[in-house]
């Protein structure tokens, strides 16, 4: 058989192409030499990443003794990481908390694998990103509040819903701060969001004019003397929640606060500890706290006069300070019918009278069964209530302390005067006074009201 010269040749050289072609090209491969060299990658065996994290590594040599081979990459677990190839580059990027393990392997089957570790970025836990504001915040303006972020999955970040009255942004330190507007008042909602931008904590900020919010309010007195072994709480009002209390000297006496209730716990003998009490906008008020010895009984009692008159009506309602005993106290009347008694601080008692004429008694218990009687005589109008002071007609007050006190009853304005200010000092504002211990001894301090009714309060410096 004679084949043609011209297509003898044309036929060998399409062969080689063919052959040529199915030896290289097409999907990830990278060129070895022709020499085969060991597989490997640039990436460490163990890696540690956050979430949000890409890293890139180069995988070389390997392959089936070829010029050519391919390389692939899997991993155990794809929630925790994402993993991707071209040629020999490859990446690894971190989706959540967790640990997988990623192997990266050349056409003839050679496998290095890497131990990945995935951990929260920002202090996550991989729950509800949870902030430790309240869901309520009244703020005013030109006002700052930051509060702790945690839980979530991933880089936090703030939204506000009203940026002109209230914005807020994420700091590096895991925290949240709020600034309103220094000239707009009005709703604000801020969500904190974690990287799955899905259930937000949301926040809604009200803010009102400058200097219209309350300082931080308790109904503990100013100056509180404890027993050891007693444990006192009172209300906070007003500020801007939530409320830390901090003690001066927690050998003496520890403080907790959940919500707006604080908890003092007298623990030994001491003081005066200063209880500080802060918001959340670093407002902050204190009073003093001195903790007498275990066993040391302060008797229950009532600062008002043995028998009190009162008028009929809410108008006409008295109220006194009680002193002493166990708190928390229960109080009464001997009669609902005559008049009527309540607790309008955990510390005060208020009178109102019901019916004209009447006489009943005023009965308040402490929490270990001590009680405290008064008579109560209602009137019709025009009462004038006697006038007395909440520290009682007695009072003792350690060199370089102070308790202040508040005068309540007869006829507006108070002059208060100390008989011997080498003892005892006295400054006085409206109806309420303050006592400071100066030296050893004892003195009287005088109350005088403008229809110059005197009530004496005798003042021992030990």
């Amino acid at each position: 058989m004679i084949i043609n010269r011209k297509i003898y040749y044309t036929l060998i050289a399409a062969l080689a192409s063919a052959i040529l072609v199915g030896c290289g090209g097409g999907g990830n491969t990278t060129p070895t030499g022709s020499t085969t060299t060991p597989f490997t990658t640039n990436a460490p065996s163990t890696l540690s990443l956050t979430v949000g994290q890409t890293v890139s590594y180069v995988a070389t040599g390997g392959g089936d003794g070829n010029n050519y081979t391919t390389y692939s990459i899997a991993d155990s677990n794809p929630s925790v990481d994402k993993v991707s190839i071209s040629g020999a580059n490859y990446t690894i990027t971190a989706l959540k908390a967790g640990t997988d393990t990623v192997n990266v392997s050349d056409a003839a089957g050679d496998k290095q694998s890497i131990a990945v570790t995935v951990t929260q970025n920002g202090g996550g836990t991989g729950s509800t990103v949870t902030v430790t504001a309240p869901q309520t915040v009244n703020l005013t303006q030109a006002q700052s509040v930051t509060y702790a972020v945690s839980s979530g999955t991933g880089i936090y970040s703030a939204v506000s819903g009203s940026p002109g009255i209230a914005n807020a942004v994420i700091n590096g330190n895991n925290t949240v701060t709020i600034t309103t507007s220094s000239t707009k008042t009005g709703t604000a909602i801020i969500d904190v969001y974690d990287s799955t931008f899905t259930s937000p904590y949301a926040i809604t900020v009200n803010v009102t004019a400058a200097n219209t919010a309350a300082s931080i309010i308790t109904t503990a007195p100013s100056q509180l003397t404890l027993t050891a072994g007693v444990t006192a709480s009172y209300p906070l009002f007003n500020g801007v929640p939530p409320y830390t209390v901090t003690s001066s000297i927690p050998s003496v006496v520890t403080t907790s606060v959940t919500s707006n209730i604080f908890t003092l716990d007298a623990l030994t003998a001491g003081g005066p500890a200063t209880i500080q009490i802060t918001d959340a906008a670093l407002n902050q008020t204190s009073i003093q706290v001195t903790v007498g010895p275990n066993g040391t009984f302060i008797p229950l009692n009532i600062a008002a006069p043995a028998t009190i008159t009162v008028g009929v009506g809410q108008s006409n309602t008295v109220s006194y300070q009680l002193i002493g005993g166990y708190p928390p106290y229960i109080v009464s009347t001997g009669s609902s019918a005559a008049a009527t008694a309540k607790l309008s601080t955990p510390t005060t008692i208020s009178f109102t009278g019901v019916t004209a004429g009447s006489t009943t008694q005023g009965i308040v218990f402490d929490s270990q069964g001590n009680s405290k009687t008064i008579t109560i005589n209602v009137a019709t109008s025009g009462v004038v209530e006697p006038l007395v002071s909440s520290s009682g007609s007695a009072v003792t007050i350690a060199a370089g302390s102070s308790g202040t006190y508040t005068i309540q009853g007869g006829t507006p304005q108070y002059t208060v005067t100390s008989s011997n200010t080498g003892v005892a000092t006295v400054q006085s504002s409206g109806s309420s006074y303050t006592v400071k211990g100066v030296a050893s001894g004892s003195a009287t301090i005088v109350i005088l009201d403008s229809a110059d009714t005197i009530y004496n309060v005798t003042v021992t410096v030990p």
